[in-house]
């Protein structure tokens, strides 16, 4: 072979990561003499831990060992003590910790060429401390203006993680995705994943398939993840022969292509032909849907839809249809676009018509109703004109129908929490309608409004809770319940950064004396995270009400246990003359304050 054949061939490239991951161990193995250490390198079925360092003793093998978990940066932002954060699973640290060996996680910070170490067991101690209550969505342009140094106010405010517990989604990897993918721009996408990963702590709000879940998940994994089924298309449409296709491709190909046959053979519904034949509705079929033209067959619809799908997220299609459609019921784009009543309008103009307006649930088994349903409906209010988004697709900018799905996809996943921050005028006020339509008790703010929100009802700490008890009674109007036995007060507070509702309970049945009841109104579609919530409840209960009567102190192992076989005893305070009891009941944490005289 000659040099020029062999600088010439196709091989594989070198991986950056992978390349700074080898750079890292090599130097942290140099730090190390031979003669009183071992490391061992934890090749197999690796769940966190990298390597394991043994201590010799006068080149005697000690089985004193302890394992370290190694990370690499080219460069990372330092808070201001000069340490350096990054984000951890919980799942990682109890794994580190399992076998009670003295455990590391160790960061390599090439650009200054320093390693950085903690202990996993202070890391663990700090994980308790991340007294997450009031939840917060922000969508990516919030996220990005504050990367930028923008809104620093609110990014000093929400940085409290005493207080807020702060989700992405994988609409927000979408959001990264749908920006330049050239080589030019990865540093900016890796900076991006890490910034989201350091402000949420990894904690991701998800559809599974079956239902919205909240879990701690890496945004590059999100990220790469994505960028991997993003590519099957085009492997499906690549000839199996093509040498830019990877043996992992080939055997992708491989495996669907006898269901691309099946589906290429099959025949489809006369209606498509016929809908190409009818001079009324030929022209839109041939705008939107060209490739199905003579080409009626399963696969012809197919492949069409994911061209129609494609065209939509890349080029301005969506504008044209949004055009057809609103000018096929008649709507006024101008009086809808900016109206009180969103709903009325688009009714009305179906009335006219004489047509029922579908809905907008659709069944299906890969997320939940309410995410098809929320979704959906921002897709419908756009379409039909009210507050639509922009399209423009040139040189210096892309927006596109992506950019409307992924407002939707945020605006659905926001409805699992207190808060949803948008900057985004058009975003906010879609969300806004459609909250209200559907009974979703988010709420939508901008970032300033936030701002001003939080020193209104949310900057109260210690024993500030107790006195907003009296503060709510006298200033917020109570709705009586049908027996008149309570009064029941909903308020933007949130006492100990939890219960936004207050129950005045009178009912000799129950207790011969009046008494208060503590609730949270959960997020309409909340999944909760208890023993966080508890853990974190009770330590702020305990800073302001003192040791609990049976001096149990921080959440226990046991009453973990206690919990799942519905045996939890609560905690019980005296103070002040009135006694509190914090109970789980019917799926909710609750706090009784009694007068005990």
């Amino acid at each position: 072979m000659t040099r020029d054949e062999f600088n010439n061939q196709s091989l594989p490239k070198s991986d950056e990561n992978a390349n700074l991951e080898t750079l890292s161990r090599s130097k942290f193995r140099d730090m190390f003499s031979a003669l009183d250490f071992e490391i061992r390198d934890e090749l197999q079925h690796d769940k966190g831990v990298d390597l394991f360092l043994e201590i010799k003793s006068k080149g005697n093998n000690t089985n004193l060992r302890f394992p370290v978990q190694l990370k690499a940066t080219q460069s990372i932002e330092k808070n201001k003590d000069g340490s350096i954060s990054f984000a951890i699973k919980v799942s990682n640290i109890n794994y580190l910790l399992n076998d009670s060996l003295p455990a590391f996680y160790v960061l390599y910070h090439q650009s200054e060429n320093v390693f950085y170490y903690e202990r996993a067991q202070v890391e663990t101690e700090c994980k308790l401390k991340l007294d997450r209550m009031i939840r917060i969505y922000m969508d990516w342009n919030v996220m990005s203006q504050m990367k930028a140094r923008m809104h620093e106010e609110f990014s000093e405010i929400i940085g409290d993680n005493d207080k807020f517990f702060k989700l992405y989604s994988t609409s927000h990897i979408g959001d990264i995705a749908a920006s330049s993918q050239d080589a030019a721009n990865k540093d900016n996408i890796m900076a991006d994943l890490e910034f989201i990963s350091k402000l949420t702590d990894d904690f991701c709000v998800f559809n599974t398939g079956k239902e919205v879940a909240i879990e701690q998940r890496s945004p590059q994994d999100l990220y790469n993840e994505r960028n991997d089924l993003g590519g099957i298309l085009d492997i499906l449409n690549s000839d199996i022969a093509n040498e830019d296709l990877s043996d992992d491709d080939i055997e992708i190909r491989t495996m669907l292509k006898p269901y691309l046959d099946i589906l290429k053979n099959q025949q489809v519904d006369a209606v498509f032909r016929q809908a190409f034949e009818n001079p009324e509705t030929a022209a839109q079929m041939k705008q939107f849907l060209p490739d199905l033209e003579n080409n009626y067959t399963g696969e012809g619809v197919f492949n069409a839809l994911l061209n129609m799908f494609k065209r939509l997220n890349e080029q301005d299609d969506y504008k044209q249809l949004r055009t057809s459609m609103q000018q096929g019921i008649k709507i006024n784009r101008d009086r809808i676009y900016d109206t009180s009543n969103p709903y009325m309008m688009i009714k009305k103009a179906y009335e006219k018509l004489g047509i029922v307006l579908p809905g907008t649930t659709v069944p299906n088994d890969y997320s939940p109703d309410w995410y098809n349903e929320l979704s959906n409906e921002y897709i419908r209010l756009d379409m039909h004109g009210y507050q639509e988004d922009k399209v423009v697709v040139n040189k210096g900018r892309r927006q596109t129908f992506r950019n409307t799905s992924e407002d939707a996809f945020h605006t659905a996943f926001a409805s699992t929490c207190d808060f949803y921050i948008t900057n985004d005028q058009k975003n906010l006020k879609k969300a806004e309608a459609i909250y209200r339509k559907f009974k979703v008790n988010t709420c939508v703010m901008a970032s300033d409004e936030f701002v001003n929100h939080y020193h209104e009802c949310l900057h109260f700490k210690g024993d500030k809770f107790l006195s907003m008890v009296p503060a709510i009674i006298q200033h917020v109007e109570p709705v009586l319940s049908e027996d008149g036995l309570r009064r029941i007060y909903s308020t933007p507070l949130f006492l100990f950064d939890y219960f936004n509702k207050l129950l005045v309970i009178n009912d000799d049945l129950v207790s011969d004396k009046p008494f208060f009841l503590l609730v949270r109104q959960k997020p309409t579609n909340n999944w909760f995270l208890y023993q966080n919530e508890l853990n974190v409840l009770i330590n702020k209960l305990l800073a302001v009400l003192g040791s609990d009567l049976e001096n149990h102190g921080s959440f226990q192992t046991i009453e973990r246990t206690q919990i799942k076989e519905d045996q939890w005893p609560g905690r019980r305070w005296l103070f002040n003359g009135m006694q509190y009891q914090l109970r789980f009941e019917e799926e909710n944490l609750r706090l009784y304050i009694l007068f005990i005289n």
